[in-house]
């Protein structure tokens, strides 16, 4: 009945389709995400929450980097080439040949220089055997990156959420037991076991759905993924470099504890954000690359605006409103100040949203130029204003709320100027 109903409607109905498909993954991983942040808060506090974030945010640095920035690439293509496997083929051999070359390459560079690493990131090299033993599973993060962006691309979408489930579970299950047994210690190298503990269950599934016949590397097709890979690694490496970065800034200007409350609502700030994103590269990808007129592209995005900002503005306004209850339940009294830093996050995040989804255009676009300046634009202004409110003591959160209510302006600046007329564009996503 649901699905009549649903057929019904306009095309941007398969945006809600699809997220209500995926809700089930979406409802785990979000209270997975919740109880993660339950278990930072009783184990290891806000200065531990601060370390394990440092760690993890530089997992994801270096995955996103040894991935190459294939994966929206590998979406779009696979995607485009339903009817034909030999092609398919193709895209998932090369990418995947390419992925595992480049992640063993840095992986052995980080094992080579940790204490140099470890300083960067700590300030001091306390923990470089964990960051030296990160190198080795950096291989195993970035094909479970790969892994799910080949399911994407072939829009099994059953399988792409069983992938995920699976994961998400092993490694909640894993933090839980490390942090249990050894505390921030047993965290920290929990984070490491999890990506290779994920990675191979990701890999059973990813055999019994796909059969490669033909395994051959082609350069043509590495040259399509390039296009996409300069965008992705500009994003991929930006931001959690910047989380990482901003996290030391806060460290030497107000201490661990401080930084371990700005991680604590940026926490609540991701799995929010996570309830309304997961789908996104699932559907705007796709979507955004089989439109080919400016006029057709305009009315798809008034579309996603008008489902998605009533849901972001109430969403944002019930976390506001019960700042109090979740500090209480979700955290310990230690987080308590970090009832200041709501109001500001939440604005930030109602126009992060809405930023990224024009960011989801250009990416399917093309517009790789555009893209990469817009990522270095928002990465330089955030790290700007949180220098300039520390410097004179202003709410802490409000370099983010002010940091993408000029992001937004200026991804709705560039999309109407380069998309100003109903030009019709040349498809090329396929082979």
């Amino acid at each position: 009945m649901l699905d009549k109903l649903f057929n019904k409607l306009s095309i941007s109905s398969t945006f809600i389709k699809v997220s209500l498909k995926n809700s089930i993954q979406v409802i785990v991983k979000f209270i997975i995400g919740i109880l993660n942040i339950k278990i930072l808060a009783v184990y290891v506090g806000p200065t531990g929450m601060a370390l394990v974030s440092q760690l993890i945010n530089f997992i994801q640095l270096g995955s996103n980097f040894s991935g190459l920035g294939f994966n929206s690439g590998v979406i779009k293509y696979i995607a485009s080439n339903q009817h034909s496997n030999k092609k398919q083929d193709l895209i998932i051999s090369t990418s995947f040949i390419c992925v595992l070359v480049f992640s063993i390459v840095l992986g052995i560079t980080i094992a080579i220089f940790p204490k140099l690493i470890c300083n960067l990131i700590y300030n001091n090299d306390g923990y470089y055997r964990i960051i030296q033993f990160s190198g080795i599973f950096l291989t195993s993060t970035a094909s479970l990156n790969l892994y799910i962006s080949i399911l994407n691309g072939l829009q099994n979408l059953k399988y792409f959420i069983r992938v995920n489930l699976a994961t998400n579970i092993t490694g909640f299950c894993i933090s839980l037991f490390s942090v249990w047994l050894y505390g921030l210690i047993g965290l920290l190298w929990g984070q490491l076991f999890t990506s290779f503990l994920t990675a191979i269950i990701a890999f059973v599934f990813f055999i019994k759905r796909i059969r490669v016949t033909h395994f051959k590397f082609s350069f043509l097709i590495l040259k399509r993924l390039s296009k996409y890979s300069l965008m992705a690694i500009t994003s991929g490496i930006l931001s959690p470099l910047s989380i990482i970065i901003m996290r030391k800034i806060i460290i030497l200007d107000l201490g661990e504890h401080t930084a371990g409350l700005w991680d604590g609502i940026n926490k609540i700030s991701n799995n929010y954000i996570m309830l309304l994103t997961l789908s996104f590269s699932y559907y705007f990808l796709p979507r955004f690359a089989s439109i080919r007129t400016n006029k057709e592209l305009n009315n798809e995005l008034i579309k996603i605006y008008k489902i998605l900002l009533p849901i972001l503005i109430l969403g944002a306004g019930a976390i506001f409103s019960t700042r109090t209850i979740i500090i209480r339940y979700l955290f310990s009294s230690e987080f308590n100040q970090m009832s200041d830093f709501f109001l500001w996050q939440n604005i930030g995040d109602v126009f992060r949203v809405l930023s990224w989804v024009i960011g989801y255009l250009f990416i399917a676009k093309e517009k790789v130029v555009i893209f990469i300046s817009t990522e270095i634009t928002s990465i330089a202004l955030q790290v700007l204003f949180l220098k300039i409110i520390n410097l004179y003591e202003l709410n802490l959160t409000m370099y983010y709320g002010i940091e993408n209510i000029f992001y937004f302006i200026i991804m709705f600046s560039i999309y109407k100027y380069s998309f100003r007329t109903n030009y019709t564009s040349p498809s090329s996503a396929k082979l």
